[in-house]
């Protein structure tokens, strides 16, 4: 992408996983830029979406740990170290998540992406732009379009 000569890597989606990438890149001195159709979820009442909550394991502890994130995070989850589960007769038995001592812990998929959000724009080396729908790219010019849903136009950058 071209932007004043500076060679910045393009992020499609400001989901967890886009958002991820530019702390990544951001902890090695890349810069980058975001682009989201959606609005910025820390500011607007965002409805729907494929999950409200979802749960954390080591996997996903792990990336938050490497951007420092961990405690943040675990001080607004809720460890879970057991599921029921209930057998089609009425009877029901408890399962422990690895013999009771490890959990899983249950987030809500806003606070979670917003804290990601707002780390990835805290050392100034991450742009954020919302309302942006992706539209298609020009490997060969190095060109990425989108659709500025607000103004109602399109960019190419």
């Amino acid at each position: 992408m071209k932007e004043n000569a500076e060679k910045r890597f393009c992020i499609i989606g400001a989901g967890l996983a886009g958002t991820l990438v530019s702390i990544f890149l951001t902890e090695r001195g890349i810069p980058s830029d975001i682009y989201d159709k959606r609005p910025d979820m820390r500011k607007a009442e965002i409805t729907g979406g494929n999950s409200i909550v979802m749960s954390l394991s080591e996997r996903g502890w792990a990336a938050l740990r490497n951007v420092g994130l961990e405690e943040e995070v675990k001080s607004i989850s809720i460890a879970k170290y057991a599921r029921f589960v209930h057998g089609q007769d009425g009877s029901g038995i408890v399962q422990y998540y690895g013999g009771g001592e490890e959990a899983l812990y249950s987030i809500s998929r806003k606070r979670l992406n917003s804290s990601l959000l707002t780390k990835a724009e805290s050392k100034g080396l991450v742009n954020i732009y919302f309302n942006y729908r992706f539209e298609g790219m020009n490997i060969n010019k190095d060109e990425v379009t989108f659709f500025d849903v607000l103004n109602n136009q399109y960019i190419t950058k």
